[in-house]
């Protein structure tokens, strides 16, 4: 009698590798970005509130092991626009680097209440990040063409600084 098996390995406790059955798990499709993953946990905050499973944001902060400061940070993402709070939410995924919006830059448009002034952030940060994203792209490049000897002097590339989706006209060349 003969029985065929998908199989494949993992890391188990320890570091050792165990063997599984069954189809793997899909490949790393990369890690959340920090304010994507504060955006989804002030949102499930303020249902707990809203369900009474808590009692106010001090309890939250009780159990979460955290400042009621900190945690009124996060609950003040609710008061963006739903437009930022869905974009935030669906920010892309990152493979390695740093993060292409920061819970600082959020906090910034976070400072205005009116959503129309939110609004018009979000549209200047959709264009500038996806200048840098692209910028980014092409400067990894660079510095690859660069560390291998190539590379073209006379096209200075330009990549943008955190602080340009949030209208700092900032930029350094390298």
């Amino acid at each position: 009698m003969k029985t065929q098996h998908e199989v494949y390995f993992t890391r188990g406790p320890c570091g050792h590798r165990e063997l599984k059955t069954g189809e793997p798990p899909p490949a790393n499709l990369g890690r959340l970005q920090r304010v994507t993953k504060l955006m989804a946990l002030a949102i499930r905050f303020d249902q707990l509130i809203q369900d009474g499973v808590v009692e106010d944001q001090g309890e939250i902060a009780r159990l979460g092991h955290v400042t009621p400061a900190r945690l009124s940070q996060i609950m003040g993402m609710l008061s963006l626009a739903p437009e930022i709070q869905e974009a935030i939410l669906f920010l892309p995924r990152m493979d390695k680097g740093r993060d292409t919006v920061t819970e600082r830059d959020v906090r910034r448009v976070m400072g205005s209440l009116d959503w129309g002034v939110q609004r018009g952030w979000l549209s200047s940060a959709a264009r500038t990040l996806s200048a840098k994203v692209r910028t980014w792209g092409l400067a990894a490049a660079a510095w690859k063409d660069r560390e291998k000897g190539g590379g073209n002097e006379k096209r200075p590339w330009v990549m943008l600084d955190r602080r340009a989706l949030t209208g700092s006209r900032e930029f350094s060349l390298f």
